[in-house]
């Protein structure tokens, strides 16, 4: 009887064992193909999905995840210098950013003060419904301002007037005395 006892509960405990370790491989396959990572702001996070990588830096509360149709999600409230794919994003209240992961295309769909500054340095504003190419290509780069020439009175166009005239013509005596008077 005593051996079969010990028996049984040898199984019972072989049986536990190999029950816990199924549970564990699940819960490990559930957190590598994990949909949505929130940051409490306490650390710099770097999350990357389909080959774009998000930086969330500290002090910064942000929610990443994928929709259904595989497009990247950056949810918050204030995302100042969250970086996506090289661009630096800037805003001010609740913002919600979808990004294409096969283009790399950034929409916003929730926010109005969105400024993004790309690898060349250029920001410009995004909002609402507008993507990042749409708003890159508003940007119009400032040309310097031509440098104003200074032209001699004499040469610009006058009008005819008894007063010009008579300058005229005393410079041409002065200039001139064998002139034709």
């Amino acid at each position: 009887m005593k051996k079969i006892t010990a028996l049984m509960f040898a199984f019972l405990m072989l049986v536990t064992f190999a029950s816990a370790q199924k549970t564990n491989a699940a819960a490990e396959k559930a957190t590598a193909s994990e949909t949505s990572i929130t940051t409490d702001g306490q650390k710099d996070t770097t999350v990357e999905y389909n080959g774009i990588v998000i930086s969330i830096p500290k002090g910064v509360k942000a929610t990443v995840s994928k929709d259904a149709k595989g497009n990247i999600i950056v949810s918050g409230s204030d995302l100042n210098g969250v970086k996506i794919d090289g661009e630096t994003v800037n805003s001010t209240g609740k913002t919600t950013l979808s990004i294409n992961a096969s283009t790399k295309v950034m929409t916003v769909k929730e926010g109005n003060n969105v400024t993004v500054t790309n690898a060349k340095g250029q920001t410009y504003s995004v909002k609402a419904g507008q993507t990042t190419a749409q708003a890159a290509a508003t940007v119009t780069t400032a040309k310097p301002a031509a440098k104003a020439e200074v032209v001699p009175a004499f040469v610009l166009p006058s009008t005819e007037s008894a007063a010009n005239q008579q300058t005229v013509q005393n410079v041409e005596e002065t200039l001139s005395p064998s002139s034709p008077r």
